[in-house]
Protein backbone atom coordinates (compact mmCIF):
# COMPACT_ATOMS: atom_id res chain seq x y z
CA UNK A 1 0.00 0.00 0.00
CA UNK A 2 2.79 2.44 0.90
CA UNK A 3 4.51 1.51 -2.37
CA UNK A 4 1.42 2.51 -4.40
CA UNK A 5 1.05 5.76 -2.47
CA UNK A 6 4.69 6.64 -3.17
CA UNK A 7 4.32 5.70 -6.83
CA UNK A 8 1.24 7.92 -7.28
CA UNK A 9 2.93 10.77 -5.42
CA UNK A 10 5.98 10.55 -7.69
CA UNK A 11 3.80 10.37 -10.82
CA UNK A 12 1.83 13.38 -9.61
CA UNK A 13 4.99 15.40 -9.04
CA UNK A 14 6.32 14.48 -12.47
CA UNK A 15 3.07 15.65 -14.05
CA UNK A 16 3.16 18.96 -12.16
CA UNK A 17 6.82 19.55 -13.04
CA UNK A 18 6.18 18.77 -16.69
CA UNK A 19 3.37 21.32 -16.76
CA UNK A 20 5.69 23.93 -15.25
CA UNK A 21 8.13 23.61 -18.14
CA UNK A 22 5.66 24.90 -20.72
CA UNK A 23 4.30 28.32 -21.62
CA UNK A 24 1.28 28.46 -23.85
CA UNK A 25 1.54 24.73 -24.50
CA UNK A 26 5.14 24.93 -25.70
CA UNK A 27 8.36 23.49 -24.30
CA UNK A 28 11.01 25.67 -22.68
CA UNK A 29 13.19 25.27 -25.76
CA UNK A 30 10.39 26.36 -28.10
CA UNK A 31 9.68 29.36 -25.87
CA UNK A 32 13.38 30.30 -25.86
CA UNK A 33 13.57 30.17 -29.65
CA UNK A 34 10.37 32.20 -30.07
CA UNK A 35 11.67 34.85 -27.69
CA UNK A 36 15.01 34.96 -29.52
CA UNK A 37 13.06 35.58 -32.75
CA UNK A 38 11.20 38.51 -31.15
CA UNK A 39 7.90 36.82 -30.30
CA UNK A 40 6.02 37.89 -27.18
CA UNK A 41 3.40 35.93 -25.24
CA UNK A 42 0.02 37.30 -24.25
CA UNK A 43 -2.17 35.04 -22.12
CA UNK A 44 -5.28 36.08 -24.07
CA UNK A 45 -3.90 36.10 -27.61
CA UNK A 46 -1.00 33.66 -27.42
CA UNK A 47 2.33 34.17 -29.19
CA UNK A 48 2.73 37.24 -31.40
CA UNK A 49 5.39 38.68 -33.65
CA UNK A 50 4.97 42.26 -34.78
CA UNK A 51 6.95 43.18 -37.89
CA UNK A 52 7.64 46.75 -39.00
CA UNK A 53 5.46 47.75 -41.95
CA UNK A 54 8.40 49.09 -43.94
CA UNK A 55 10.10 45.71 -43.67
CA UNK A 56 7.24 44.00 -45.47
CA UNK A 57 5.75 46.39 -48.01
CA UNK A 58 6.97 49.26 -50.12
CA UNK A 59 4.86 52.43 -49.93
CA UNK A 60 1.72 52.06 -52.05
CA UNK A 61 2.41 48.40 -52.88
CA UNK A 62 0.57 45.26 -51.87
CA UNK A 63 3.33 42.75 -52.63
CA UNK A 64 5.96 41.74 -50.11
CA UNK A 65 9.39 43.08 -50.91
CA UNK A 66 12.19 40.58 -51.59
CA UNK A 67 13.89 41.11 -48.21
CA UNK A 68 10.61 40.37 -46.44
CA UNK A 69 10.12 37.17 -48.44
CA UNK A 70 13.62 35.99 -47.53
CA UNK A 71 13.15 36.90 -43.83
CA UNK A 72 9.77 35.20 -43.60
CA UNK A 73 11.02 32.06 -45.35
CA UNK A 74 13.91 31.85 -42.87
CA UNK A 75 11.54 32.37 -39.95
CA UNK A 76 9.28 29.62 -41.27
CA UNK A 77 12.20 27.23 -41.56
CA UNK A 78 13.34 28.06 -38.02
CA UNK A 79 9.83 27.45 -36.65
CA UNK A 80 9.62 24.11 -38.43
CA UNK A 81 12.93 23.07 -36.82
CA UNK A 82 11.34 23.43 -33.38
CA UNK A 83 8.21 21.59 -34.55
CA UNK A 84 5.90 24.59 -34.82
CA UNK A 85 4.13 23.70 -38.02
CA UNK A 86 0.97 25.80 -37.75
CA UNK A 87 0.57 29.55 -37.45
CA UNK A 88 -1.96 32.25 -38.11
CA UNK A 89 -0.93 35.30 -40.11
CA UNK A 90 -2.80 38.58 -39.83
CA UNK A 91 -1.93 41.75 -41.65
CA UNK A 92 -2.99 44.56 -43.90
CA UNK A 93 -1.47 46.96 -46.38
Amino acid sequence: MKYLLRLFTILGLITVLAACTTVGGLSRYQVKVLQEKGFTYDKDDGWKLALPEDLLFSVGDYQLNQNAVISLEKLGQDLKLIHLNKLKVQGHT
